[in-house]
């Protein structure tokens, strides 16, 4: 018998002609015990996407081919996104008025209607002394931003107030090279 659990997710998207769910496995490493309704990072569409646990797949047969199943990226362990009557009324909405999924989870759980990634840069050693690094004048200017914000800040708010047009090349060499690394987290409005 495998350990992992598979779960079945619904993506929180607005691409058309989704299927209601998708089928992901979950690791016992990253939850436990998860329930219908928590919140999930999945690889959809080759991005990071917020998506809610819809079902769960304990027991499956041995010969079932894991191989061309995503993995869920990581479980946000907080109150679920909506609970199984909300996901039962939500199935009929959509099954009733022909739409998505999704639209009908956000007419029954409304908490989820802005909810999105907010991706978090941090410095992974805040009090490092620059001189000895080898950096580029953009780098040592991002790097300098994120030290005079406290080492931590939205990448949004980063790209912000430094001003680089040359933002979007430059910080990724900076994660690379291990300087900063990310965070990513749900807000909801």
């Amino acid at each position: 018998m495998r350990d992992e659990i598979v779960v079945d997710v619904i993506i929180d998207t607005e691409a058309p002609d989704l299927e209601s769910s998708y089928s992901y496995i979950l690791d016992p490493n990253i939850c436990q015990e998860p329930v219908i309704g928590h919140t999930v990072f999945v690889n959809f569409a080759n991005r990071e996407t917020i998506g809610y646990i819809s079902a769960i797949h304990a027991d499956l047969p041995e010969q079932l081919d894991f191989k061309n199943l995503k993995r869920v990226i990581r479980v946000i362990q907080d109150v679920p996104a909506f609970t199984q009557e909300q996901l039962v009324l939500a199935s009929w909405i959509s099954e009733t008025y022909i739409c998505r999924m999704i639209d009908a989870i956000r007419c029954v759980a409304p908490s989820i209607l802005t909810a999105k990634i907010a991706i978090v840069s941090q410095l992974t050693s805040p009090h490092s002394d620059l001189s000895g690094m080898a950096l580029t004048v953009q780098q040592a200017h991002i790097v300098l931003t994120l030290g005079n914000a406290g080492g931590e800040l939205p990448i949004d708010e980063l790209r912000r107030r430094c001003r680089l047009p040359s933002f979007n090349s430059v910080y990724p060499s900076l994660v690379r090279k291990k300087l900063i690394f990310e965070t990513r987290r749900i807000e909801r409005a």
